[in-house]
């Protein structure tokens, strides 16, 4: 294939642009209405691309075979997914529901397997479509800026929801979590992890700019320090601290450890394998915990978060009751799981006593792919992830270019958080925050393949 130039995926990259900032506009895409539209949205836009290529009028860089590895992981989860609609049953120990159900498929749940079967083919024709995409350094800077304006959108707009008590998603009166900013999302938890990721965004579009050059004098560094004031990057650092005001508010714990937690894990790699260990780095990232973490948690509430995790005890949480029951589940159905999306039909049937409420999720995504895809699934998520994050950190030591390291921290700090925040929620089963997920790991690839002077092509 011909290299793909700017020129004739421009409308592909603005498309891509509007998805990512409507992704999390319609409930955090997690209604049956929101997510069909989305993926109409992303298939029809996949279906006139690969037209476009097949008339030579559209393609894909060069580098795209590289990336066969996440590609391929995907696939195989699609083509794993779709084999649990086929009309067997090899359960080691069938339970009564699969008599109620008539069950002569591995998928227990026919209907929400094929949901989420759609749901993985969306994600891979958006894998694809970013590579197509964005090609080059200015389009991922831009890419960032985007992730950034959506999560500062969505701060803003959660944050006034609950400080001025309107408590409203758009026209749609909130009945869950009064008194806490969810933006447009429902869950608060669900709401804290996406801003995390933005936040993400928004710490590499500094660490770009960061000048690694010393300064001489105390008089220069202050003139620098003026200059920083006084800058476009100011205004950057300023809405970060709102993004951050926006996860304090959501009073989400694991959404404000894990923000912090992979913030400083992700910044302390950055550093060592980047080899970019100097004053002004270690000030940015001192800045990014200090600041946040006391004055601005301090203001907005960051001790309601405090009060939250030193109340949560065994005695208060049902979640580790659900657990227990869940290992029963995965241990009843090992290989193959039920399908996909079944676990609200499954659990009931090993519900404890002792569990009130219901849950149609686990709060915990491990063992939530694991119950409905088995270990065989989650071999190929696992897979997926383990790759992208080898070539995350190959990125920060290969490349010595700032904006591909940047997008490097970007892309391990959203995997770091992702893994802690889903030992304890289901950020994972929402449409916005998984098919944010694979754009950014996404750009760790291509910041660790496009070439050096992609940079240097104009529009």
């Amino acid at each position: 294939m011909a290299i793909s130039t700017p020129h004739n995926n421009k409308w592909l990259f603005h498309q891509l642009l509007a998805i990512i900032v409507c992704l999390p506009l319609p409930l955090a895409s997690n209604r049956p209405w929101a997510w069909s539209l989305m993926e109409a949205w992303i298939f029809s836009l996949f279906a006139i691309w690969a037209y476009l290529c097949f008339k030579n009028k559209a393609s894909l860089p060069d580098y795209w075979k590289k990336l066969w590895l996440p590609i391929t992981a995907l696939v195989c989860f699609a083509i794993f997914t779709a084999f649990q609609l086929t009309p067997f049953n090899l359960s080691p120990k069938p339970i009564d529901v699969l008599n109620e159900f008539n069950w002569n498929q591995f998928s227990i749940d026919p209907h929400a397997t094929i949901e989420h079967l759609l749901k993985t083919l969306a994600y891979i024709c958006l894998l694809i479509l970013t590579v197509a995409a964005v090609n080059t350094e200015e389009r991922i800077r831009t890419v960032l800026k985007t992730f950034f304006f959506s999560g500062l959108f969505q701060a803003g707009y959660g944050s006034l929801m609950t400080l001025t008590n309107i408590e409203h998603i758009f026209f749609m009166k909130k009945t869950y979590y009064i008194g806490l900013a969810t933006g447009t999302f429902v869950n608060r938890n669900h709401f804290a992890n996406y801003l995390i990721m933005c936040a993400a965004a928004g710490t590499a579009l500094l660490l770009i700019d960061l000048s690694q050059e010393k300064a001489k004098s105390w008089k220069e560094t202050f003139v620098r320090l003026l200059r920083f004031f006084m800058s476009k990057k100011m205004l950057v650092r300023i809405s970060l601290a709102l993004i951050v005001v926006g996860i304090v508010l959501s009073r989400s714990r694991m959404g404000n450890v894990s923000f912090f937690a992979s913030l400083l894990a992700a910044g302390f790699i950055w550093m060592i394998l980047t080899r970019r260990v100097s004053r002004n780095t270690i000030l940015l990232l001192a800045s990014l915990i200090i600041i946040d973490l006391w004055v601005v948690g301090n203001w907005f509430g960051f001790e309601k978060v405090q009060a939250r995790l030193q109340n949560t005890s065994a005695s208060t949480e049902t979640r580790d009751e659900v657990i227990r029951d869940t290992l029963v589940y995965i241990k009843d159905h090992p290989t193959v799981g039920t399908g996909g999306g079944s676990y609200y039909s499954v659990y009931p049937h090993y519900k404890s006593p002792d569990v009130n409420g219901y849950y149609n999720h686990t709060h915990n995504d491990y063992l939530q792919f694991i119950s409905e895809y088995g270990y065989i699934g989650i071999s190929f998520i696992a897979l997926f992830v383990i790759s992208s994050t080898f070539v995350t950190l190959t990125t920060m030591v290969k490349r010595k270019n700032p904006t591909m390291q940047a997008v490097g921290f970007m892309s391990l700090m959203v995997i770091i958080a992702l893994m802690l925040h889903s030992l304890v929620d289901f950020n994972l089963q929402m449409m916005a925050n998984a098919a944010s997920a694979v754009i950014i790991l996404t750009l760790g690839w291509i910041a660790r393949y496009i070439p050096s002077n992609t940079q240097r092509r104009r529009h």
